[in-house]
């Protein structure tokens, strides 16, 4: 019988349903979906904003033909050092248009490694970050001369076309089999080895997901692969080229579980690639904090064998109709070539893709019995073409296929395997020398050669070990002179990535020899991490060093350190869950940089409010607290105010009028009262700053207090008896009042809910509240939680949290910072004319056309700007046109939402700040370069917007404040709830001007000011002024700044 006869059942099994597929190269596939599907959102993240396709393929072909001229093309490669980010995925995009081989460089790697995958794939050029040194000169660390280093900001892609590139503008035609990615993995000689993969093997399996899997533009997957690795190319792409919506995070949400639980749920993310061991984890915080994550389908797996733990059981039970999919593969031949969607404890690895085969064969290359066990080779659709300049080793392991067409080769996976009774593969471990540590491959012989070459190691050996909390560990043993262990983990850390770090290095006097020459596994000693043993002292610290123990399976002591104990960084993550269900908020930074549960203990601060204010953040004699205490026998916390709020309270306290604010919400019916009203308990119960006073008298500094419980205030009328005219205007009448009752500031709460039936069972809800209490997040936040379908349950960061990393900031930088922007300017910039007398606020909207809003927006992202820097920068013309200055200086607002403080997006409270925005103009400098230096200076200033104003004046000696604020605004995302039919807010300004900005199809610019200190005339003008250069913008950025044309003269014409 020849091979190719084989008739068991497992040859059947083992064939995968021949499908045809696209033709296709995959910026054919990436430009089909930027066509269909122009204005979807493809990219969205909470820093960088959003990127619709159009507008991701534009900064994708400026890249691309930059690429190009530098000789970017077929066989040529390019790497992308660049943190994850929507600039990451520009970068990949336009590297796979130039027709390039995509090397993606992990930031976080050891610059040693980094430098040795640039030296054996000799690129082109290096695309990496401004602020990020992984790759010095190449000239003297990778010896590729050739090579260019982009620094990313420094790259000026407004100069390129934004058009597809074809192959008239490429170096060479592209085809389909041109290899599309380069990826390094573990090499078992010590040095990384590079795998090239073409396109045809993706598009194969990009198909086979789209038969599978919910795609368009309402589908939204998350960016949490590790940077690095195929899986990453799978979860990228299959978002782009089916239409889906990718949405990125921070690498510090996706380090911290609650975190990211937290930002998937508010994502309303649909689809996750993972790893078996992430998943866990991700579950074990869902179930901590509450969060639902109700809009999460499917789940999807790679890298390791999945097991269904009791965690991810129980959030299966929960979650019904959520697919958990077993992915098999390798990155020499894609990361999916067999599938299984199995619920029981270990699934399958199921049965091969479209267009793949799979044989289970003997050490003869004959198929197994169906049953018994065998070595398992892939072949067909999926395949690398081997590893780079290494055609010896790529001969070993790509093999020609005895059972498939003359030409066709097969990859010799290195595992076990065999059929099941149910035709389904059953994986069942490696034969070679390569282990999976915490889903990362590991090449045990890169790791002993490393080993070997540092000082006095003679011998050396890696094994894994299975830890005592049941996961593995890498283990090092090592034979030599005067060998210190301790020492050689730390320069490991240096040159390798941390999945191939030991979690322990034993030295040995010689390796264990058994009987037939071999080293003898079962005589090395298990590693013993020896423990400190002091005990805990405190709740907190015994809190950790249970955390510790469970973790990392040995007896903890308070003062032992997690990585000592062979922590790495799933089990940070791990004890990051552990400790927030303790109520204990630390993150996986916190975890390596303090390392033991006494450290920790110090720095965690709780999840949950305190009963009793303890060490408050403000010092107080006792005949103080006891006179707060007089006053507040209910008193649960004291709080330093904020910086804005410092600013008000310190000149503003006595005037009670006009700082009212107003939020009416017009109700769809049917409204639930009762229910209504249990979510304003429940959130006045929720949030401390609801039930919060704010005081000065007879203290060293205004202090807001917050009160164990108070009554919601609440109030409701029905108008249903009357006639729809009436009603809605007796309405108006009531919500008038409201807003002209004020508030005492030292007496909580300072908001008010008043609930108005209308006829036909609609409703107004009416929120007055102080100025101090919230910002316009927190409102929307709030709102949001009253008319939850149920009372909202989860914990919320405690505003203390926010303040203790505000008040750790370096106020020495930020006043040297600040002083340094100020430098020269005597007093802001003043439109006020003085005046006696007072006046209510009136306001005066402009809508930029939706044409020119949209050409504006185009020619932002085309120059990498954002919105807000281009309206800063706008009105600072206008200003400076106005009133004839070259300098101008006005306020703006900024959210003071770090992500330092895990959950600020949750937090309820008033953490905005006003600081002063500084422009020059130039008449005679080119606007691009104008809006450029603006956003530079702007991003120089970005890490000290934490100072107040009150000591960006002192520090500019300034007698007076500027008079005008401009505040960019998100668009109102209460009108995206069904069940509110409109919005009205209403505010007072004791500016001259305010311009509040919201973008949307159309620019909205919202004047608010004071006529008798700036007449309705001159507003208009402003207006006109700040339209017109907006729509100069959208048209050409060319010409210099005068070319604007805002001056008064020429708005009064208009």
């Amino acid at each position: 019988m020849t091979a190719s006869s084989a008739t068991t059942a497992g040859d059947l099994w083992g064939r995968g349903e021949v499908r045809s597929v696209p033709d296709a190269t995959m910026a054919d596939l990436v430009e089909a979906a930027v066509r269909a599907h122009p204005t979807a959102p493809a990219l969205i993240s909470d820093v960088e904003g959003t990127l619709t396709f159009a507008g991701l393929n534009a900064r994708a072909n400026r890249l691309a033909h930059l690429l190009i001229g530098m000789g970017a093309g077929p066989e040529r490669v390019v790497g992308v050092a660049l943190p994850r980010s929507l600039d990451a995925v520009v970068a990949m995009v336009a590297v796979i248009k130039a027709g390039a081989v995509h090397l993606p460089l992990n930031p976080e790697y050891p610059v040693e490694r980094l430098a040795a995958m640039v030296a054996d794939s000799r690129p082109v050029a290096v695309l990496t970050a401004t602020d990020l040194d992984v790759l010095p000169d190449p000239t003297s660390r990778t010896g590729t001369a050739d090579t260019r280093v982009l620094r990313w900001d420094a790259i000026a892609l407004d100069e390129h076309p934004d058009t597809d590139p074809t192959d008239a503008d490429r170096v060479a035609p592209l085809h389909p089999a041109h290899p599309l990615y380069l990826i390094y993995t573990s090499g078992s000689t010590g040095v990384p080895k590079g795998v090239a993969m073409p396109a045809t093997g993706l598009v194969n399996l990009l198909a086979w997901h789209g038969d599978r899997f919910a795609v368009g533009p309402g589908t939204r997957t998350a960016n949490l692969s590790a940077i690095g690795f195929d899986f990453g190319m799978h979860e990228i792409l299959s978002a782009l080229v089916h239409a889906k919506c990718l949405v990125v995070p921070t690498e510090d949400v996706r380090a911290d579980p609650i975190r990211l639980a937290r930002w998937l749920d508010r994502h309303g993310v649909h689809q996750l690639f993972l790893p078996n061991v992430l998943i866990e984890s991700l579950c074990e915080a869902a179930a901590v904090t509450g969060v639902a994550l109700a809009d999460l389908r499917d789940i999807i797996q790679s890298g390791e064998p999945l097991v269904l733990g009791a965690t991810l059981r129980d959030f299966l039970r929960t979650h019904p109709s959520l697919r958990v999919h077993n992915h098999y593969g390798a990155t020499e031949m894609q990361d999916a070539t067999t599938w299984s969607t199995g619920r029981t404890a270990v699934p399958t690895i199921g049965t091969p893709l479209w267009n793949v085969r799979v044989h289970v064969l003997d050490d003869d290359l004959r198929p197994v019995p169906d049953g018994e066990t065998g070595d398992l080779y892939v072949s067909g659709a999926g395949l690398a073409r081997g590893y780079l300049r290494r055609p010896g080793l790529t001969a070993e392991r790509y093999l020609p296929d005895p059972f498939g067409e003359p030409g066709q080769r097969m990859y010799r996976t290195g595992d076990l395997a065999r059929w099941n009774a149910d035709g389904e593969l059953e994986c069942l471990g490696r034969r070679d020398n390569q282990v999976k540590i915490n889903g990362f491959r590991v090449e045990l012989g890169e790791v002993e050669a490393r080993l070997r070459e540092r000082p006095g190691v003679r011998q050396a050996l890696a094994l894994p070990r299975h830890a005592a909390n049941g996961g593995k560990q890498l283990v090092a043993y090592v034979v030599g002179s005067d060998v210190d262990v301790v020492r050689i983990r730390a320069e490991l850390a240096r040159v390798l990535p941390a999945h191939m770090v030991p979690a322990a290095v034993l030295a040995l006097p010689a390796l264990p020899i058994a009987p037939n020459g071999k080293v003898d596994l079962r005589a090395l000693p298990s590693p013993e991490f020896a423990t400190g043993g002091a005990e805990a002292e405190t709740p907190d610290q015994q809190s950790l060093v249970d955390a510790f123990t469970e973790v990392l399976g040995v007896p903890a002591g308070v003062d032992d350190d997690f990585l000592a104990l062979g922590g790495d960084s799933l089990g940070a993550v791990r004890l990051v869950v552990l400790a927030r269900r303790a109520g204990l908020a630390v993150g996986t930074r916190e975890v390596f940089e303090l390392g033991t549960p006494r450290r920790l203990a110090a720095a965690a601060t709780g999840t949950t409010a305190p009963t009793i204010p303890v060490r408050p953040l403000v010092a107080l004699h006792h005949h103080q607290l006891n006179r707060l205490r007089a006053a507040h026998p209910n008193l649960v916390e004291i709080l330093p105010v904020t910086p804005v709020q410092q600013g008000f309270l310190f000149h503003r306290l006595q005037d009670t009028d006009g700082y009212t604010e107003q939020l009416r919400l017009a109700l769809a019916g049917p409204v639930d009262a009762p229910a209504l009203r249990a979510a304003v308990v429940a959130a006045f119960r929720r949030h401390a700053p609801l039930r919060t006073a704010f005081l000065v008298d007879g203290l060293p500094e205004p202090l807001q207090v917050v009160v164990a419980e108070v009554e919601p205030p609440w109030r409701e009328t029905d108008l249903t008896a009357l006639d729809p005219a009436a009603a809605e205007a007796r309405a108006d009448v009531l919500a008038a009042r409201g807003k002209a009752t004020p508030f005492d500031v030292r007496t909580p709460p300072l908001l008010r809910l008043h609930l108005v039936h209308l006829p036909g069972g609609t409703a107004h809800l009416v929120l007055d509240y102080h100025h101090l209490l919230l910002d316009g997040w927190s409102v929307t936040l709030l709102v949001r939680e009253l008319l939850a379908a149920e009372v909202v349950a989860t914990p919320v960061p405690a505003l203390r949290d926010w303040m203790r990393v505000l008040r750790a900031q370096n106020r020495d930088a930020a006043a040297s910072a600040w002083r340094a922007a100020l430098d020269g300017i005597t007093e802001p910039t003043a439109l006020a004319t003085a005046a006696e007398g007072t006046s209510d606020s009136v306001h005066h909207v402009v809508d930029l056309p939706a044409e020119v809003t949209a050409r504006l927006v185009e020619a932002a992202r085309a120059h990498r700007l954002t919105l807000n820097t281009i309206m800063l920068a706008l009105w600072g013309v206008v200003l400076a046109a106005e009133t004839g200055r070259s300098r101008v200086v006005f306020g703006t607002t900024v959210s003071g939402r770090t992500d330092e403080v895990p959950g600020v997006e949750d937090l309820v409270a008033m953490l905005v700040n006003t600081v002063p925005v500084v422009v020059a103009v130039d008449p005679d400098e080119p606007v691009r370069a104008f809006l450029r230096r603006v956003r530079t200076e702007q991003l120089a200033l970005a890490r000290h917007q934490h100072l107040g104003l009150g000591a960006i004046r002192r520090l500019a000696s300034w007698e007076s404040e500027f008079d005008t604020l401009l505040v960019f605004e998100n668009p109102d995302l209460l009108l995206d709830d069904p069940r509110i039919t409109g919005v009205r807010h209403s505010d007072d300004t004791h500016y001259a001007v305010s311009l509040l900005i919201t973008p949307g199809e159309t620019l909205r610019m919202a004047f608010t000011y004071r006529p008798h200190l700036v007449p309705e005339s001159r507003v208009r003008r402003l207006a006109d002024s700040l339209s017109a250069g907006l729509a100069a913008v959208a048209g050409d950025v060319e010409g210099p700044v005068r070319a604007l044309d805002v001056s008064p003269s020429a708005s009064t014409g208009r």
